[in-house]
Protein backbone atom coordinates (compact mmCIF):
# COMPACT_ATOMS: atom_id res chain seq x y z
CA UNK A 1 0.00 0.00 0.00
CA UNK A 2 1.47 3.24 -0.88
CA UNK A 3 0.72 6.81 0.89
CA UNK A 4 0.53 9.57 -0.99
CA UNK A 5 0.83 12.95 1.08
CA UNK A 6 -0.72 16.01 -0.28
CA UNK A 7 1.18 19.18 0.56
CA UNK A 8 -1.64 22.17 1.41
CA UNK A 9 0.28 24.02 4.19
CA UNK A 10 3.77 25.02 2.13
CA UNK A 11 5.54 22.86 4.55
CA UNK A 12 7.53 19.69 3.77
CA UNK A 13 7.16 16.95 5.81
CA UNK A 14 11.13 17.66 6.54
CA UNK A 15 10.64 21.08 7.70
CA UNK A 16 7.85 19.70 9.85
CA UNK A 17 10.63 17.15 11.66
CA UNK A 18 13.10 19.54 11.50
CA UNK A 19 10.93 21.73 13.38
CA UNK A 20 9.24 19.43 16.01
CA UNK A 21 13.04 18.49 16.59
CA UNK A 22 14.30 21.81 17.17
CA UNK A 23 11.10 22.61 19.36
CA UNK A 24 12.13 19.35 21.14
CA UNK A 25 15.86 20.81 22.00
CA UNK A 26 14.08 24.25 22.94
CA UNK A 27 11.55 22.97 25.30
CA UNK A 28 13.58 22.75 28.72
CA UNK A 29 15.31 25.95 28.17
CA UNK A 30 11.54 27.53 27.54
CA UNK A 31 10.22 26.11 30.30
CA UNK A 32 13.80 27.46 32.64
CA UNK A 33 13.03 31.01 30.93
CA UNK A 34 9.61 30.90 31.70
CA UNK A 35 10.37 29.89 35.27
CA UNK A 36 12.31 33.01 35.87
CA UNK A 37 10.29 36.02 36.65
CA UNK A 38 8.15 34.20 38.89
CA UNK A 39 11.18 32.92 40.77
CA UNK A 40 12.24 36.49 41.10
CA UNK A 41 9.16 37.57 42.39
CA UNK A 42 9.07 34.90 44.64
CA UNK A 43 12.19 36.18 45.72
CA UNK A 44 11.21 39.90 45.54
CA UNK A 45 7.91 39.00 47.89
CA UNK A 46 9.97 37.74 50.51
CA UNK A 47 12.25 40.49 51.14
CA UNK A 48 9.21 42.99 50.99
CA UNK A 49 7.23 41.16 53.61
CA UNK A 50 10.50 40.14 55.33
CA UNK A 51 9.14 36.84 55.58
CA UNK A 52 10.74 33.11 54.50
CA UNK A 53 9.21 31.19 51.82
CA UNK A 54 6.84 29.31 54.69
CA UNK A 55 6.00 32.41 55.95
CA UNK A 56 7.41 32.99 59.14
CA UNK A 57 8.64 36.30 60.03
CA UNK A 58 12.45 37.20 59.97
CA UNK A 59 14.05 37.61 63.42
CA UNK A 60 14.68 41.52 63.73
CA UNK A 61 17.61 43.07 63.50
CA UNK A 62 20.08 43.24 66.76
CA UNK A 63 21.01 46.82 66.33
CA UNK A 64 17.63 48.29 65.09
CA UNK A 65 19.30 51.30 65.25
CA UNK A 66 20.83 50.28 61.44
CA UNK A 67 17.43 50.16 59.94
CA UNK A 68 17.15 53.99 59.97
CA UNK A 69 13.39 53.50 58.45
CA UNK A 70 14.69 50.40 55.88
CA UNK A 71 13.57 47.35 55.58
CA UNK A 72 15.53 44.08 56.91
CA UNK A 73 18.19 42.99 54.07
CA UNK A 74 16.84 45.45 52.21
CA UNK A 75 20.18 46.24 50.18
CA UNK A 76 20.34 42.66 50.09
CA UNK A 77 17.98 41.61 47.18
CA UNK A 78 19.59 44.04 44.55
CA UNK A 79 22.05 41.67 44.51
CA UNK A 80 20.50 38.53 42.79
CA UNK A 81 21.60 36.82 39.60
CA UNK A 82 18.41 34.68 37.88
CA UNK A 83 19.87 32.72 34.28
CA UNK A 84 18.16 29.61 32.85
CA UNK A 85 20.85 26.93 32.76
CA UNK A 86 19.85 24.15 30.41
CA UNK A 87 16.71 22.79 32.01
CA UNK A 88 16.82 24.86 35.02
CA UNK A 89 17.13 28.02 36.63
CA UNK A 90 20.35 29.04 39.03
CA UNK A 91 20.30 31.93 41.42
CA UNK A 92 23.33 33.60 43.01
CA UNK A 93 23.74 36.93 45.19
CA UNK A 94 26.89 38.81 44.85
CA UNK A 95 27.31 39.28 48.26
CA UNK A 96 29.53 36.83 50.26
CA UNK A 97 27.41 37.52 53.30
CA UNK A 98 23.92 36.32 51.91
CA UNK A 99 24.34 32.52 52.87
CA UNK A 100 25.07 34.00 56.11
CA UNK A 101 22.00 35.47 56.16
CA UNK A 102 19.83 32.76 54.38
CA UNK A 103 21.23 29.97 57.03
CA UNK A 104 22.08 31.35 59.85
CA UNK A 105 24.63 30.97 61.82
CA UNK A 106 25.31 30.40 66.20
CA UNK A 107 25.25 34.65 66.15
CA UNK A 108 22.60 35.75 63.26
CA UNK A 109 18.95 34.65 62.98
CA UNK A 110 18.36 32.73 60.06
CA UNK A 111 16.72 35.35 57.33
CA UNK A 112 15.54 32.77 54.14
CA UNK A 113 14.70 33.79 50.76
CA UNK A 114 14.77 30.45 48.91
CA UNK A 115 12.50 27.45 49.83
CA UNK A 116 14.61 24.74 51.89
CA UNK A 117 12.63 21.35 51.45
CA UNK A 118 9.77 22.91 53.57
CA UNK A 119 6.54 21.49 52.46
CA UNK A 120 4.53 24.39 52.52
CA UNK A 121 7.05 27.03 51.09
CA UNK A 122 7.35 24.54 47.98
CA UNK A 123 3.61 24.70 47.75
CA UNK A 124 3.37 28.14 47.75
CA UNK A 125 6.55 28.32 45.39
CA UNK A 126 6.01 26.10 42.81
CA UNK A 127 2.14 26.47 41.15
CA UNK A 128 3.52 30.42 40.03
CA UNK A 129 6.49 28.82 38.76
CA UNK A 130 5.19 26.04 37.21
CA UNK A 131 2.92 28.32 35.63
CA UNK A 132 5.32 30.53 34.16
CA UNK A 133 7.44 27.39 32.57
CA UNK A 134 4.24 26.15 31.03
CA UNK A 135 3.17 29.43 29.66
CA UNK A 136 6.62 29.82 28.07
CA UNK A 137 6.90 26.26 26.32
CA UNK A 138 3.03 26.61 25.00
CA UNK A 139 4.55 30.29 23.90
CA UNK A 140 7.12 28.01 21.99
CA UNK A 141 4.78 25.54 20.15
CA UNK A 142 2.56 28.11 19.15
CA UNK A 143 5.63 29.67 17.76
CA UNK A 144 6.58 26.66 15.89
CA UNK A 145 9.93 26.63 17.23
CA UNK A 146 12.51 28.82 15.56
Amino acid sequence: MEVLMKQTSGITLERLIQRLSIMKNQAPKAAALGAMLPLRKQVAKSFSQQKDPDGSAWAPLKYKKLLRGHKILEGLKDYFSFWAYGPSVKVSNRKYYTTYHHTGTRYMARRGFLPESNKKADEQWAKPIRVGAQKSILRLLKRGGV
